[in-house]
């Protein structure tokens, strides 16, 4: 509804945390190769519960997760937060 696109009209691929690995890239370069997507748009919101794990740093955290966790905390090192609503 927000790009007032129809189904089948939009080659989405979503990450969490905004975490990309090699297979999102190659799902991109597959949409605009293959596809001839002409607009690649990369979206996020706020209160992502994936960068509050990275925050929080839980212990012993499933195994995928740990890989999203260490891809954000980089980017968690060079911030302050509050805590959000998904500690």
């Amino acid at each position: 509804m927000i790009f007032d696109q129809g189904f089948g009209d939009l080659f989405i691929i979503r990450t969490a945390g905004q975490v990309s690995a090699e297979a999102s890239f190659g799902s991109i370069e597959f949409a605009v190769l293959k596809l001839k997507s002409k607009l690649i748009i990369v979206l996020g919101h706020t209160e992502c519960c994936a960068v509050a794990a990275a925050v929080k740093k839980p212990e012993n955290p499933p195994v995928h997760i740990v890989v999203l966790i260490n891809a954000i905390k980089p980017a968690v090192a060079n911030i302050s937060h509050d805590g959000g609503p998904c500690t």
